[in-house]
């Protein structure tokens, strides 16, 4: 998610949430498994700061953004 101009990575726990900043700028892969979600304003904000991409397992093809 994106939140204050930084994009995070939230944990949801039944007593407590918990926000992690993911450095943007030094950040070449991201990988993230099954069932995980982007926010837009994320993905915009890390298509500015890298070259973004993603493999989609069920098709079995790389797509650029």
């Amino acid at each position: 998610m994106q939140k204050d101009g930084r994009v995070l990575y939230l944990t949801e726990d039944k007593k407590q949430n918990l926000y992690y900043n993911i450095p943007i700028a030094n950040t070449t892969a991201l990988l993230l498994g099954t069932g995980t979600s982007v926010t837009q304003a994320a993905m915009r904000m890390l298509a500015q700061a890298v070259l973004v991409g993603w493999f989609d397992f069920a098709a079995g093809r790389y797509q650029m953004a």
